[in-house]
């Protein structure tokens, strides 16, 4: 994404706001971005997480969901978010 990269990080968490999204995860340096996105169109900080790692994610959401919850992946591939949906999916 190169130079746009933040703005349109952003946009995906101004997205999250206009879609009613009830929590906010983010994993990764450039997902801070879209936290930052959320909270500028008034998203509740509190009902956000940033983690490092997937690991740190997953370990979180076995304390976190509870089952029937939906659960949105947004990711480049380089993430390797498919560890994180798989451990959702194994939910």
């Amino acid at each position: 994404m190169g130079e746009m990269s933040e703005k349109l990080h952003k946009d995906v968490g101004g997205y999250a706001v206009d879609t009613k999204t009830d929590y906010l995860i983010a994993v990764g340096d450039m997902s801070r971005f879209i936290i930052e996105g959320a909270c500028e169109k008034g998203f509740d900080k509190n009902k956000t997480k940033f983690f490092k790692t997937n690991n740190e994610v997953n370990e979180f959401l076995d304390g976190f969901l509870k089952k029937g919850d939906a659960v949105l992946v947004k990711a480049s591939r380089g993430m390797k978010l498919e560890e994180i949906v798989d451990h959702v999916i194994d939910f």
